[in-house]
């Protein structure tokens, strides 16, 4: 509901990129992907006029210098391959964490930060980050992070478009099970941003969506046979009844 009582439509998109410090074209791939092949039923995709989106979810984009726009088209080079500027940044990184993990003070990781090189950061929008990374932890309680991973934001919260109003935007220090913290924020929609129409494709939307998911609905249901089958006695019974048929078929 909006400010005069009317209903609108908000699209949220919970997504799990590409893990893997080395794997940003994967992560993009996979962005792309959602893009093209996420579909509601009237035929539009996640980006469309007069619809706020969120994108949201473990992004896993990671510090780094390894990547495009520092280091040519790759994301790992070999010693005899750096460049002088290139041992600068990795130097400059290093000393960075080590000073997080020493201070706490996390601005400086900041313009190592993945995320905005990549396509999410030309059609999406961000709340600046005052929250220190979000992996990886190998306790919560005191927050205490591993020394064998580069901290980094993997969790974000992306919207569109640029006029939504938003604060809070904050990471949870709540225990959990898992080795990252969660994210949140507030948002404030107004009639403005259900108005908006200036909504940039990142790609168009694949015409062969619709084949794509019935296969992927068929292999889910497969792979959920599969795992009932490898979680019960379902499957004895089920290899049972196929040897007595076989040998009622050879025998009778």
């Amino acid at each position: 509901m909006v400010d005069d009582g009317r209903e609108n439509e908000v699209t949220f998109v919970a997504a799990h990129l590409a893990a893997h410090e080395g794997s940003f074209y994967r992560r993009n791939a996979d962005f792309q992907s959602l893009v093209q092949n996420v579909v509601f039923q009237d035929q539009t995709g996640i980006f469309k006029p007069h619809t706020p989106l969120f994108f949201l979810g473990d992004l896993n984009y990671r510090l780094s210098v390894l990547h495009p726009s520092r280091s040519g088209s790759k994301l790992t080079i070999s010693p005899e391959e750096r460049s002088q500027e290139d041992l600068s940044l990795i130097a400059a990184l290093r000393e960075n964490i080590l000073d997080f993990f020493e201070t706490g003070r996390f601005s400086h990781l900041v313009p190592h930060d993945q995320l905005p090189l990549s396509p999410l950061a030309l059609h999406l929008h961000e709340t600046p980050i005052t929250f220190s990374p979000t992996y990886k932890y190998i306790s919560h309680n005191p927050p205490t992070y591993t020394t064998t991973r580069t901290p980094s934001w993997t969790d974000r919260i992306l919207y569109s478009p640029e006029t939504i109003l938003t604060k809070d935007y904050r990471s949870s220090t709540s225990s959990t099970l898992s080795d990252q913290q969660a994210v949140s924020l507030t948002a404030f929609l107004r009639n403005e941003d259900f108005e908006y129409e200036e909504v940039s494709m990142p790609c168009e939307i694949n015409p062969r969506w619709r084949e794509r998911r019935e296969i992927g609905e068929k292999l889910a249901y497969a792979v959920g046979a599969f795992a009932l089958l490898r979680e019960t006695k379902l499957r004895m019974i089920i290899v049972v009844i196929f040897l007595t048929a076989i040998t009622l078929y050879l025998y009778y």
